[in-house]
């Protein structure tokens, strides 16, 4: 097979993953989401050969995840589109992981179970990617899930461009951000989100984690679930502000409509934030505590 790459837009690719896939992981009730940057990624590569390897990597995702759900993410890096698949699935242990992309390799069918296929989707996947004038990566950890990359070229856009000298810095950029959340797929999404934005967010899956690392205690804004596993986010929330020199930045994320747990936060001047989060909401919100206004004069003036 020879590739025939042409101008493709991220967009409709994943568009035709959502109407193929979002019914499959519905019914194993499984969430499936995707991350894409702002702008329109237009890719530059054969439309059938990046579909094909796509639909392969995300059926094993979702054949090999139980619980939790799939996400699919772009990304900008160095003039390519960084193309992931992470999963909350059975995982890859280190002695497997070098030989998942052998052909009739299965390592969740020891049984060679041929209902559970023939073993040849990664396989097939790897040598597409060569095709495409890339590799194939997997991250796994056994138990936990599995993220699989590869990337392809962004097709020149001169016109989303900023012009020659003309620097744009991101007014978030190096902000660090504690993210609290118990969902590993919305964990990764807010990651992802906040991390397009220029900054650096680190994620938690219980606020007991988050206290027993240092790190926590420098960052710059705080985003918890309102309900977690423990140490509910507004005890974390109330410990943070004991331990911290001044008054802490932070949001509570809940998929309630609790007038109490509302009224509470309010009286501590956290916002709430509703679930499904709008990221345009979220950035509005960190940019109101911690993003300085122009209009607002200098400490060191």
């Amino acid at each position: 097979m020879k590739p025939h790459p042409e101008v493709i837009s991220a967009y409709d690719l994943l568009r035709n993953i959502e109407a193929e896939f979002a019914p499959l992981a519905l019914a194993k009730g499984l969430r499936f989401k995707f991350y894409f940057p702002s702008h329109e990624l237009m890719l530059f590569t054969d439309a059938k050969l990046l579909y094909s390897l796509l639909r392969n990597l995300i059926d094993n995702a979702i054949k090999y995840t139980h619980s939790g759900g799939v996400l699919v993410g772009f990304r900008r890096r160095r003039g390519r589109a960084l193309i992931q698949v992470w999963d909350t699935g059975i995982g890859i242990g280190p002695d497997h992981l070098g030989i998942i992309f052998d052909e009739y390799s299965q390592v969740g069918n020891p049984q060679r179970d041929r209902t559970q296929g023939l073993g040849l989707g990664l396989a097939i996947v790897k040598r597409v990617a060569s095709l495409l004038g890339s590799r194939i990566n997997c991250h796994s950890r056994l138990g936990k899930g599995s993220r699989f990359e590869v990337s392809v070229p962004l097709a020149d856009a001169p016109s989303s461009k900023p012009a020659a000298g003309i620097a744009m810095p991101s007014p978030f950029a190096g902000i660090c951000v504690v993210v609290i959340e118990d969902d590993v797929m919305a964990a990764k999404a807010l990651e992802l989100s906040l991390g397009a934005q220029g900054m650096n967010a680190t994620t938690y899956p219980s606020a007991e984690q988050a206290l027993a690392d240092a790190r926590s205690a420098h960052a710059d804004f705080y985003v918890v679930d309102f309900r977690l596993p423990g140490m509910s986010g507004m005890q974390f929330l109330d410990e943070m502000q004991k331990r911290a020199k001044r008054p802490i930045k932070a949001t509570l994320l809940t998929g309630e409509a609790s007038h109490d747990a509302i009224g509470t936060a309010h009286t501590l001047r956290w916002k709430v934030l509703f679930k499904p989060i709008e990221l345009a909401a979220l950035m509005a919100e960190i940019a109101a505590q911690i993003v300085p206004r122009h209009d607002e004069p200098s400490q060191n003036a």
